[in-house]
């Protein structure tokens, strides 16, 4: 189990899971809340003893519980060993489940009643990867020192951010793609940086480009998936200037392109302002601009009813585009 499964699974579900005894419903009398609580707390931690101590309960109660359980689905959920318990096929698809709804009842209390919970608030996050280390650590710093909240950022591609941003499942996230016509009436949206893209290489690629843009045309070229806005305003560029680049695969992620870019294999373009600190890290030469590009990210968040948390993340992410005029 990954760390960061094991973390996205303790964050107060046993501050409002474990109190929880009633029914289902009507038709599954021999199945409640805290049986599944109890599975879902042994899966987290590993053992039944660890469980046991952080539940305040007897080891018995538990593997009672986790009896009546796999009894009542009708297959083994776990297998015990000397070392702790392992989830087997069935026992990971629960576990899937039990996460899921014991993250509803901790946002459901987030959301209704913050008092209820003893822990900190958990700020669900996620990043597109064309957002840069540089830029996200610049950005979320602030957030770390907010009083009772506590970030849990996870980056992954546009499409799963703004699905599990319109679901629920994230509170905000960061990206580069303005979100379209038909989500823009459920989500807050805050600019957070502006620039234009710049095609970047190391110093020795950048001896060849003595004519820009034209010289770009016999360069091997790392170009982005077309998942992402910058993709199109390179091509536009390209096409514009009658080039044809060797482009040699695509990545959207931005660290990772200018980490290429370092070691001489291509040409890249990235957006000025995300990765200033990343070119002069690595040395990186600015080419010149792509223009008529004109890039934005920004901070996304469902607009019906944000919770305080939400609101006290996003104006720590804005300020800093005050502190910079």
């Amino acid at each position: 189990m990954s760390n960061e499964t094991t973390e996205s699974n303790k964050d107060g579900l046993r501050n409002t899971a474990s109190r929880v005894s009633v029914l289902l419903h009507e038709g599954h009398q021999d199945l409640n809340l805290k049986q599944l609580y109890y599975f879902h707390a042994v899966a987290t931690e590993g053992t039944i003893a660890r469980a046991a101590k952080k539940l305040r309960l007897s080891q018995a109660t538990i593997s009672e519980q986790l009896k009546k359980l796999e009894e009542y689905l009708n297959t083994p959920l776990m297998e015990r060993r000397t070392t702790g318990v392992r989830m087997n096929q069935h026992g990971r698809r629960v576990f899937e489940h039990t996460t899921a709804m014991f993250r509803v009842v901790h946002r459901m209390l987030q959301d209704i009643n913050p008092s209820r919970l003893r822990d900190r608030w958990v700020l669900e996050v996620g990043v597109c990867p064309t957002i840069s280390r540089t830029f996200a650590i610049q950005r979320f710093l602030p957030l770390f020192e907010l009083e009772h909240i506590r970030l849990r950022v996870r980056q992954q591609a546009y499409e799963s951010l703004i699905s599990d941003l319109l679901s629920g499942s994230l509170d905000l996230i960061i990206t580069e793609n303005r979100p379209a016509v038909q989500e823009q009436d459920k989500l807050g949206i805050s600019v957070l940086s502006e620039s234009s893209l710049v095609f970047v290489a190391n110093p020795e690629v950048a001896q060849q480009v003595q004519d820009f843009p034209k010289d770009l045309g016999g360069l091997p070229y790392l170009g982005y998936s077309n998942t992402s806005i910058y993709r199109y305003q390179v091509e536009h560029f390209m096409v514009s200037h009658g080039l044809a680049p060797e482009v040699i695969g695509e990545v959207d992620d931005v660290s990772l392109m200018t980490a290429l870019a370092a070691t001489g294999r291509c040409v890249v373009a990235v957006p000025r302002s995300v990765v200033q600190g990343e070119l002069e890290r690595q040395g990186l030469v600015v080419l010149g601009d792509v223009e008529d590009s004109h890039t934005k990210i920004y901070a996304c968040y469902q607009a019906s009813k944000p919770s305080e948390a939400i609101l006290q993340a996003v104006a720590k992410l804005t300020e800093h585009n005050i502190e910079a005029e």
